[in-house]
C-alpha cells in the first residue's frame, strides 16, 4: 500500500545521497515537491500518482546533483575528503586485525605442536582469510548494503572511536602474544614462522595495490553520468 509520508522521506533521503544537496537543498526541493502534490491532488490524481508526476517534475537525483555539486563544491569536497579519511583508516584497522587474526592463529599452532612452517603457514591463512572477510565488507558498502546514505556526524564520531579502540586492543594483543611465542618457542621454529609470514606479507604488499585498482576500475561513474557531469 502506498505510504506518501515514507515515499516522500526515502525521495529526500535518496536526494541527500548523493552528497552535493545538503538539508536545506532538501528543504527546498521538499516544499516544492508538496506544493506540486497540493496542486495534483486538487486535479483529481491519486497521492500516488500525484507523488511519481511531482517527483518527476522536480528532477531526477541525478540531474540534481549534477546542477548542485556546480554550487556546493565545498559540501562536495568535505564528502569526498571524509570518505578517503575513513577509508585510509578503515584500511589501517583492516591491517591491524589481520596480523592480530594471524599472530592468534600462530600461537594457537604452536600450542598444538606444530612446526614452525605450519605456524606460518597459519599464520598467513588466518590473515588471508581476514582480508577476504574485509573485502566482502567493502563490496557490500560500495552496494549501499552497509552504508545506505554516508555517514552522519554522530557515525563519524562513533567510527573514530570505534577504529581508535579497535587499534588499540589490536596493538596489545600483538605485543603479549610475540612476546609469548618468543619467550616459548625455539630460535630454528620462530625463524620458520617468520619467513612463511614475511612471504605472506609480500603477497599482501602486491596483491593489495592490484584490489584496490580493480575497485577503483569497477567503481567508475557510469558513461551517462561523466556525460552529464561534463
Amino acid at each position: 500500500m502506498f505510504e506518501l509520508n515514507k515515499s516522500i522521506s526515502d525521495w529526500r533521503a535518496n536526494l541527500q545521497s548523493a552528497g552535493s544537496i545538503d538539508a536545506t537543498d532538501a528543504d527546498e526541493l521538499e516544499i516544492h515537491l508538496r506544493d506540486s502534490l497540493d496542486t495534483l491532488g486538487e486535479l483529481g490524481l491519486s497521492e500516488e500518482e500525484a507523488f511519481l508526476v511531482a517527483a518527476h517534475r522536480v528532477g531526477g537525483t541525478p540531474d540534481l546533483a549534477v546542477e548542485y555539486s556546480k554550487v556546493n563544491t565545498t559540501a562536495v569536497w568535505r564528502r569526498r575528503v571524509r570518505w578517503m579519511a575513513a577509508g585510509g583508516l578503515a584500511l589501517i584497522v583492516c591491517q591491524a586485525v589481520a596480523n592480530t587474526v594471524g599472530l592468534a592463529a600462530q600461537a594457537v599452532t604452536a600450542w598444538l605442536g606444530g612446526t614452525g612452517t605450519l605456524m606460518g603457514g597459519s599464520s598467513v591463512a588466518a590473515s588471508a582469510a581476514a582480508w577476504i572477510a574485509f573485502g566482502a565488507v567493502v563490496m557490500l558498502t560500495a552496494r549501499g548494503a552497509v552504508i545506505g546514505h554516508g555517514f552522519s556526524r554522530i557515525g563519524v564520531v562513533g567510527f573514530a572511536a570505534a577504529a581508535g579502540a579497535i587499534l588499540l586492543a589490536a596493538c596489545a594483543a600483538r605485543i603479549a602474544t610475540t612476546i609469548v611465542l618468543v619467550r616459548t618457542l625455539p630460535a630454528n621454529q620462530f625463524g620458520e614462522a617468520a619467513l612463511q609470514i614475511a612471504y605472506g606479507n609480500g603477497a599482501v604488499a602486491t596483491l593489495l595495490p592490484i584490489a584496490l585498482i580493480l575497485l577503483l576500475l569497477a567503481l567508475r561513474p557510469s558513461k551517462a553520468v561523466r556525460v552529464q557531469s561534463a
